[in-house]
């Protein structure tokens, strides 16, 4: 009789017996940012110039199993200390600890995040950034030591952050390289939404998380061109085929509006999600993640995810941003609305409510 495979089950305090330190060595007093990446060479120089500019000095890089020349590229960075898995990213595990009591299963690569950063760097700040998310800075705010330092003046274990999706005029901007600088990525793709995604001063509602007042950029595209997420669309293949978890994972998960990418890693201070803290970060701060969705890498990044299936869902929100980049095809500023603007500097950030510092 076929039996379902059982999932391995971990905690936090196990992950020393799933990684291995392949290349670098972690110094504990560094200024340093995780980052979970695979096959994210075209993006590899702009993120590590840009958070190098920031004064950040060491990254724990999460590899999992590149093959596009992203692992080679890294043993070349003397700040890069690359880490590989015995698992990856997609893989099902039981998270055992008591304070996820709601979501036992996890994706490994969720788990990861979670519970890499405190094994090296337990008592220290470290950031948590993926490969297209870049930190912008508050007005006046130079190196990231002065943000650690707020932090501690008001007492939090962190700092909360909007995901601010930015964006080109059109897809036509997709048939031009991608820029290998942040300050090319915001000639090409620097529009954003002008508009607050949440108020880290309100109550959170009953799991712990902000309470959101306007849809993610992805969202206002998918209600403009009219894709419907929430219809599952199956061929006659995956009707017969499908499993009913494969059947499920269709079902669309909303872009993320927030993300706690700087956290005092301890055993009462880590992530529980890919963007919630146990112990969130006090509202007073809020920075910006400029998240570069929509970029000329986006088609390449579609087709990996949907093969992959190492995202939410199975990376389902792919299948449905496939078929909203079809509709968008060639259409005249196709991405603009009358919210729209063109990034200049962080004090429009400010003044759009997706800042406070």
């Amino acid at each position: 009789m076929f039996r379902k495979p059982t999932l391995p089950e971990y905690d936090i305090q196990d992950v020393g017996s799933l990684i291995s330190q392949v290349f670098g060595d972690v110094d504990p007093e560094k200024l340093s940012a995780f980052v979970p990446v695979k096959n994210e060479l075209p993006l590899l120089p702009a993120f590590l110039a840009h958070y190098r500019r920031l004064g950040f000095e060491q990254f724990l890089v999460f590899d999992d199993r590149s093959n596009d020349g992203t692992f080679e590229y890294l043993r070349k960075q003397k700040d890069c200390v690359v880490i590989h898995t015995a698992m990856t990213f997609g893989e099902e595990l039981i998270y055992t600890g008591e304070t996820h009591k709601n979501s036992r299963v996890q994706r490994f690569g969720t788990f990861a995040k979670m519970a890499i950063p405190p094994y090296f760097m337990n008592g220290k700040f470290v950031a948590y950034f993926d490969a297209d998310e870049f930190l912008i800075l508050p007005p006046g705010v130079t190196h990231i030591r002065e943000v650690y330092d707020r932090i501690e003046e008001i007492g939090s274990s962190g700092a909360l952050a909007t995901m601010v999706e930015f964006f080109p005029r059109s897809t036509a901007e997709f048939k031009k390289p991608l820029p290998h600088s942040f300050d090319g990525l915001m000639d090409a793709y620097g529009w954003f939404e002008a508009e607050p995604l949440f108020d880290p001063m309100a109550e959170m509602d009953g799991r712990g998380k902000p309470i959101f007042v306007n849809p993610s950029k992805s969202m206002r595209l998918f209600e403009h061109y009219g894709v419907q997420p929430s219809i599952i669309r199956e061929t006659l293949r995956e009707k017969i085929y499908l499993s009913s978890k494969e059947k499920k994972n269709q079902e669309f998960n909303r872009s993320a509006r927030h993300k706690t990418p700087i956290l005092k890693r301890t055993d009462d201070s880590f992530l529980f999600t890919c963007h919630d803290a146990i112990t969130p970060p006090k509202g007073e701060i809020l920075l910006t993640l400029a998240h570069f969705v929509f970029t000329s890498n986006f088609a390449r990044k579609i087709q990996n995810a949907r093969k992959w299936k190492a995202h939410v869902k199975g990376a389902a929100k792919y299948r449905y941003y496939q078929e909203l980049l079809d509709r968008m095809s060639d259409v005249e500023d196709g991405f603009l609305t009358d919210r729209s603007q063109r990034y200049e500097n962080p004090q429009q950030l400010i003044d759009a409510g997706l800042m406070r510092w």
